[in-house]
């Protein structure tokens, strides 16, 4: 208990339930984001796609690496200018690993992102990002 108190006198603790001050611990708030998770189905049913949407601002579509989609200081970044829409691709969403036996092709990879593109009401002309890994 004595340990509760000291936190709360140091204004860790704000209160009874589960709110803490990041300030207090030594994480000052630089921006606030909100995050958003779309679901579309293209290619006649056979995938879904979940699509993280953030930020404000003119859209631009994020193409994640090999690895999979990680929230990182530069997604953060691009969404304080843009709405950054990021969608997991087929077999790397957590919750959907066996989405990836839907796709047969690079044709269908290219019609599946045409479809989602448009399933999004993005622009046919929406500007892309894509990430690489330093070496």
């Amino acid at each position: 208990m004595l340990f509760r108190s000291k936190l709360a006198a140091a204004g860790v603790i704000t209160g009874w339930g589960p709110d803490l001050s990041p300030e207090a611990i030594g994480y000052p708030v630089m921006a606030f984001l909100t995050l958003e998770i779309r679901q579309a189905t293209v290619l006649g049913g056979r995938v879904t796609f979940s699509v993280a949407v953030m930020g404000s601002g003119p859209a631009v579509l994020y193409l994640h690496p090999a690895g999979g989609l990680e929230f990182d200081t530069f997604l953060e970044d691009l969404a304080t200018r843009y709405t950054l829409y990021a969608p997991y691709f087929p077999g790397t969403a957590p919750d959907a690993p066996y989405e990836i036996h839907h796709v047969q092709t690079l044709l269908d990879v290219l019609l599946a992102y045409e479809e989602l593109i448009g399933a999004l009401g993005l622009p046919r002309s929406v500007p892309f990002v894509r990430a690489r890994r330093a070496a």
